[in-house]
This record gives structure tokens, C-alpha cells and sequence, in this order.
């Protein structure tokens, strides 16, 4: 009995991975746009476009990764950057597209990692007290549009784990969000990237100014490790 339950088990697991959703056609060019412009997730009905990414944040987005939760990583995996063009189902949601990434990471980059956890300090996102000063999106169901900049997210129908994931990638730290919003979410966050000049507010008062807060504790956190990848193969 034991020996067919796992031979059950194992063709349920294979059915799984084959069932996978995966790009229809995807392309990974080397982009030339330099780390200081303008880079971003830009899905339309089948099609998702990915500009000036790095490997660091493609597996950050993909996986939602914290920032500072991710490590084993290369200077090349963070210094070059990356363009995507790739097909989708019509109807795939913008999770759905972040599986289909996966899939292509493991394929493209030979994307290989393990799971851990370890005691880290962590900052701790909160709402404050006059509550959120950005709207919730209209349509619930609309794509998200996203600009990221060194010292700017902005966008519309923006999950608001993925403004999350962004910040946390803008700021070099992980975030515990306890804000408890959900859905999605137009908004728009700038701020100088250094707190000294007088090119725009601290990030600390570009959140206030959304009517939100930051504050920091120790606690337990799944790490994501990098045991290795490759630069990409030919599409």
C-alpha cells in the first residue's frame, strides 16, 4: 500500500510540474538603459514586458523575496541588467506572470537556491494615525503600471505587497508590513536617495506624507540563498 501511495504521489507531483504555466516566447536581452533609469514590471493582455532589471531584483519580484533576505549573489547579478519580452496567456493574473518568471529563471539564468532561516533585524511598516493618504484602485481587476526609480515608485493598480517588495529593494533592508492593506493601490512615493541634500524629502517623510511609518525589531526571517546561477542562455 505504502509503495503505490508513492508512486501516487509521485505522478501527482510530475502532473504538477507539467502543469506549470510557463512564457509561451520570451526573450532576455542585455539592456544598455545604465542602473539609473528607469526599470519596471509592464504587463498587458499576453504580454509582460520587463525593463533594466537585475538578476537580484527578477528573483526578488519573482519570488517575493524581502530585500536584505536574499544572499549568495554575485557583483555581476547585480550590476547588469536585463530586458524581457515574453507572451502570456490572455487571462493571466500578474502572480501568474511572476510563476511563468520563475520557471524562466531556472531555465535562462540555471537558477538554483535553498531556503534557510536566521534572526534578522527587521523595519516594520505601519500605517499612521490618519490612516492611508493614497487612493485603492478603481478597478481591482486592472494590470499593474509601475514606474521604479532610485528614488521613486509610482504607479497605478499596484498590489500592495509588491509596493512593498520594490521598497524594501529601494531602501537595502527587509519590511515586516503590518499596515494590514490589501488590494491594489495608485500611488506615488519620492524622496531624496540622499536624507543631507535638498533634492526632496527623506524617505521617512515621503512615507509620512502617504500616512505611513517606519519602526524597527529583531525577529526570525526565511532567508532565500543562492547557490548559483548563469548569465543567460541564448533565447
Amino acid at each position: 500500500m505504502r509503495y503505490l501511495i508513492g508512486i501516487v504521489l509521485s505522478i501527482a507531483y510530475a502532473c504538477a510540474q507539467d502543469t506549470a504555466p510557463e512564457f509561451e516566447v520570451a526573450s532576455v536581452t542585455v539592456s544598455n538603459s545604465g542602473p539609473d533609469a528607469g526599470n519596471g514590471f509592464f504587463p498587458t493582455p499576453g504580454h509582460l514586458r520587463v525593463t533594466n532589471m537585475s538578476l537580484r531584483q527578477l528573483i526578488q519580484s519573482a519570488y517575493h523575496v524581502k530585500t536584505g533576505l536574499l544572499t549568495g549573489t554575485s557583483g555581476w547579478m547585480d550590476a547588469e541588467r536585463y530586458d524581457i519580452e515574453a507572451k502570456t496567456p490572455g487571462k493571466s493574473t500578474f502572480d501568474d506572470d511572476m510563476v511563468m518568471l520563475r520557471a524562466l529563471l531556472a531555465e535562462r539564468f540555471q537558477l538554483k537556491f535553498h531556503r534557510e532561516t536566521r534572526q534578522m533585524k527587521m523595519a516594520v511598516l505601519m500605517v499612521g494615525k490618519g490612516g492611508p493618504k493614497f487612493p485603492a484602485s478603481k478597478d481591482q481587476d486592472a494590470k499593474e503600471q509601475i514606474t521604479i526609480r532610485p528614488t521613486e515608485i509610482s504607479g497605478t493598480g499596484i498590489p500592495f505587497g509588491h509596493f512593498i517588495t520594490v521598497l524594501e529593494a529601494q531602501l537595502g533592508y527587509p519590511l515586516l508590513n503590518e499596515t494590514g492593506l490589501t488590494g491594489k493601490f495608485d500611488l506615488a512615493l519620492r524622496y531624496a536617495r540622499d536624507e543631507s541634500s535638498n533634492t526632496g524629502p527623506s524617505v521617512f517623510a515621503a512615507l509620512a506624507d502617504l500616512g505611513l511609518k517606519l519602526d524597527s525589531r529583531q525577529s526570525p526571517a526565511e532567508v532565500l540563498v543562492i547557490d548559483s546561477a548563469q548569465r543567460p542562455a541564448g533565447n
